[in-house]
């Protein structure tokens, strides 16, 4: 799976302020490899500070015709900015389990 964009459905959620749930979706994911994978996330969004604050997350994808998956981590910011979205950092998470849900 090293290298592997997945481009389905995909919803990352994170910890709150208040220990709650916040979810997001998320345009793709990238895995680096089965334990490593990335996504691109705006600086300015919940999602980023609940990472920077928390970091802990669950990705969901969704994919026809009958796939539904749930990986939970540990994730953190790789770099603050990308080349190509100024405002976008790199989140790198650590896969602690997949569920096939």
């Amino acid at each position: 799976m090293e290298n592997r964009r997945i481009g389905s459905a995909v919803v990352v959620a994170t910890v709150d302020a208040n220990r709650g749930p916040h979810t997001a979706p998320l345009g793709s994911i990238c895995f680096v490899s089965s334990k490593i994978m990335r996504f691109g996330c705006d600086r300015k969004h919940d999602t980023y500070v609940n990472i920077k604050r928390n970091g802990r997350v669950v990705v969901s994808l969704v994919a026809s015709p009958d796939i539904s998956v749930s990986i939970r981590g540990k994730a953190r910011v790789a770099k603050e900015r990308t080349e190509l979205v100024n405002s976008d950092a790199v989140i790198e998470v650590g896969v602690e389990e997949v569920k096939d849900d």
